[in-house]
Formats: structure tokens, C-alpha cells, sequence
């Protein structure tokens, strides 16, 4: 990897200490952020946001990108509340989580690499812990370097931060999924579909997705225009 700037930032709580590596020349392919999340420290609902709004700056680079790092999280245990709403903040940025083994001591996967779901990656090997409690992840990603002409792009990105969360919690609690929930679980699947389809159609409109404009060289990590 060439030389470039590195940059370390904080979350509001310190819970998301992040390196943003910058690759100011034209042959830049790729943007990797690597984030560490203490263990020692509970896992709050700052976090998620942070990580949220860091993951809406990051949708406006239209290079490839790369989250790696210690999250602390035990994505493997579908019973985890963390985990799901870890899950649901990266399917909202259609975004992947790659490793699937167990990366510590104790049998849970904390530490993960996220792309962008369009990007194939091969997990080749995720070394056993030895010298540290953690194990040695080792993966191969395709970042094809950028070629010299200069593109336009569109990205489609929902403008989450003008959802209004306050009357989306009370439309929820009056919808008929919640007021009167069917007893019968083909009724209430069905009730369920019609109610995230109203849902969906309403945040259309309170949050409108909007198109950032690239004009940059293939694969640089400019930010897009506003």
C-alpha cells in the first residue's frame, strides 16, 4: 500500500475510535477504516450512532470501501441485541459482514471486515488466538486500480438524518400490528408485510433519498460534492 495520511478520530463517548486511511494519489483504489470498540466498556446506544453517521459520510466516496477491526460484538449469536442492531445499521448502507469464525478465545466473532455488498471477498484463513486473545484474520478482496479517465457517478443514499424518529415511534405504536395484533400467524405475517410496506412508503417521503454527484477519477476518496 503506497504512503498516505492517517487520520484518527473519536465517537462522541470514545466507544468508537476509528483510523481513516487517505490515499491522496490518482492510482487510490480503495478507502479502509479500521475501527476498535474497547471491550472493557458497555456497549451503548452512542456507538451505534457514531458509527451511523460515520457510515453516511463514508456513502458519499464512491471508491471501494473496507471496515475492519475489533467491534467487541458477538455478531455470532443471533440472540444478541447488540448484534441485530449492529446487523440492521449495515443492511441500511448495504453493507456485508464477511467473517463468519470465531476470532476469540472464548469462541465469539468480534472481529470483522465489511464491504459494500457488491464486493466479492474470500476469508482465507482466521489464525487460532496465540500470542494475543484475539485471532489473525487474513482475507482477499478485489480493488482494481482506477483508470486515468474521469467519471460521473450516482449513489442513492437515504437521507436517514431527516427521519423523524419521534413520529415514526408514534406511528408504530398506532398501527393495527401493534394495537391489535393477529392471533393467527399467517394473519399476523401478512399484517406485518402491510405494515413495514406503509412504513416504507411514508419514510419515502419524510426522508427522500438523494443523489451525491462524483466527478473524480475512478476509485479516488474524494468527497462527493454537496
Amino acid at each position: 500500500m503506497s504512503t498516505g495520511q492517517t487520520d484518527r478520530q473519536t465517537g462522541t463517548d470514545g466507544q468508537l475510535p476509528f483510523f481513516r486511511r487517505s490515499r491522496p494519489s490518482p492510482r487510490s483504489s480503495t478507502v479502509v477504516v479500521v475501527v476498535c470498540r474497547p471491550g472493557s466498556c458497555s456497549v451503548t446506544q452512542s456507538f451505534f450512532d457514531d458509527f451511523s453517521d460515520l457510515l453516511e459520510r463514508l456513502s458519499t466516496f464512491s471508491a471501494p470501501l473496507m471496515i475492519a477491526g475489533d467491534f467487541n460484538i458477538h455478531v455470532d449469536d443471533v440472540t444478541d441485541v447488540h448484534a441485530g442492531k449492529l446487523t440492521d445499521i449495515l443492511f441500511c448502507h448495504s453493507l456485508r459482514q464477511h467473517v463468519t469464525s470465531p476470532t476469540h478465545v472464548h469462541g465469539h466473532t468480534l472481529d470483522l471486515l465489511i464491504t459494500r455488498d457488491d464486493r466479492s471477498v474470500a476469508v482465507l484463513l482466521v489464525d487460532p488466538p496465540l500470542l494475543s486473545d484475539h485471532a489473525f484474520v487474513v482475507a482477499d478482496c478485489s480493488c482494481p486500480l482506477p483508470s486515468s479517465a474521469t467519471s460521473t457517478t450516482f449513489r442513492q443514499v437515504r437521507n436517514w438524518c431527516a427521519l423523524d424518529v419521534d413520529s415514526f415511534d408514534v406511528d408504530l405504536q398506532q398501527s393495527e400490528l401493534y394495537c391489535t395484533p393477529p392471533a393467527n400467524p399467517k394473519t399476523a405475517f401478512t399484517r406485518y408485510d402491510q405494515t413495514l410496506r406503509q412504513f416504507w412508503t411514508g419514510m419515502h417521503q419524510s426522508s427522500p433519498s438523494v443523489s451525491p454527484q462524483d466527478s473524480r477519477l475512478r476509485g479516488t476518496t474524494a468527497n462527493a460534492a454537496p
